[in-house]
């Protein structure tokens, strides 16, 4: 006896409708002009819903994507599952995405601004890229408020593993100064800026705008360094704005330090080279002092009395003299001039003396220049005199006799 056989997809398919029409035998789909329900108690949508699934024992299954994935152009109260980034159920509000969290996962609720996610706080923002971060789109300028309302220290405090490496913020206990400090903002304190604006490195007391103070046996130093291979390193001076000096190194020219106006290569008052050559008035000097000008080295003359001690507050030159008047009869006399570190120095280094014997004149007048260093003392006074006679007695300093 022949069998047919069916083949084997036609089989399947067969099963398949087969299972389908027990399944439906267990749950009715009903449609009515209000809603449609979906359960097995042959029962009609709630008048609230447009779909009303009910079931003892089953869920429904909402689309699971990534959050890169998220859909352009959203209809707000579109329902969505996250399964990487932060895995739950989000919601887009028409504004931005929201996740549904429990109060205790919250952390903060009740303002759509403040939003926790894995960890990571946002302020201003759904999707927090630290620790905590703040955002505002706004054109007002809301910033963070540390404040302490009693007689402590608003500050902030970093740490590494635990330990606070530096700290900054206000020492209510020092005039309001804000400082960076160390494991507290004293007496490890770094930088000091008062409220006047003065700013202190190493000095909690700055009595300038830039005040750079250092207590231990190594240089107090300010870099300044141009990593460019052909800028200079400098520093300008400003009055209302415009540049008036320029102190620097002027790359372009054998690295030599100047004092140049606007920049250091313009018009340079003084050049420095590398070699130790000073040049006033040109910019490459070929000796230990190049000037290139005119130069005022001594001082007015000063006018001094025989007899007196006096200290040199500068490098100098006495010059006395003495001279017979005119109608004296026989007339002798002489200056003697000291000069040492002693205050009543004993050291002669200078002599002049005059001799008249009727009826003629063998030496009428007499002078003599005595060299004196800075903060040794000096003195002229008359070693005898006889008959009429005038002395004169100055010194003249380099540069100016005030210490």
């Amino acid at each position: 006896m022949k069998r047919n056989y069916l083949p084997f997809s036609l089989k399947v398919c067969i099963n398949t409708i087969a299972g389908i029409c027990v399944m439906m035998s267990s749950l009715t789909m009903r449609a009515q002009d209000n809603g449609v329900s979906i359960n097995n108690t042959g029962n009609p949508p709630d008048p609230s819903a447009m779909l009303d699934v009910t079931s003892s024992e089953k869920g429904i299954l909402i689309p699971r994507i990534s959050m890169i994935n998220l859909p352009v152009a959203p209809a707000p109260g579109l329902l969505i599952y996250i399964v990487d980034v932060d895995p739950g159920f989000w919601y887009f509000d028409g504004g931005g995405w929201r996740k549904l969290m429990r109060t205790v996962d919250q952390k903060w609720f009740g303002s759509p601004d403040i939003y926790f996610m894995g960890g990571r706080a946002g302020i201003g923002t759904i999707y927090p890229s630290a620790i905590l971060d703040l955002e505002n789109s706004g054109s007002t300028g809301d910033g963070l408020d540390i404040n302490n309302t009693g007689s402590g220290d608003p500050q902030v405090s970093f740490q590494l593993g635990g330990v606070s490496k530096y700290t900054m913020g206000i020492d209510n206990s020092d005039l309001d100064k804000f400082k960076i400090g160390g494991s507290a903002l004293s007496p490890t304190t770094k930088i000091t800026i008062t409220e006047a604006g003065d700013i202190g490195i190493g000095t909690e007391s700055p009595t300038s705008r830039m005040d750079v103070e250092s207590n231990d046996n190594t240089a107090t130093n300010i870099d300044i360094n141009n990593t460019s291979a052909t800028g200079d390193p400098q520093v300008k001076f400003q009055v209302s704005g415009t540049t008036k000096f320029t102190v620097g190194v002027d790359n372009s020219d054998a690295d030599k330090f100047k004092i140049g106006t606007t920049a250091v290569s313009t018009s340079a008052r003084m050049t420095i080279s590398s070699t130790g050559e000073v040049g006033l008035g040109t910019e490459a000097p070929s000796a230990t002092l190049h000037l290139n000008g005119t130069a005022k080295v001594l001082g007015p003359w000063e006018a001094k009395t025989q007899g007196v001690d006096y200290l040199a507050a500068t490098d100098g030159f006495v010059i006395a003299g003495v001279i017979i008047n005119s109608g004296s009869p026989d007339a002798n006399a002489g200056l003697k001039g000291y000069t040492d570190n002693l205050t009543h120095p004993v050291a002669i280094r200078g002599l002049a003396c005059v001799r008249k014997i009727a009826p003629g004149t063998q030496n009428g007048q007499d002078s003599f220049t005595m060299p004196v260093r800075k903060g040794n003392y000096w003195r002229v006074e008359y070693d005898y005199i006889e008959g009429s006679v005038s002395y004169s007695i100055e010194f003249i300093p380099f540069g100016t006799n005030n210490p």
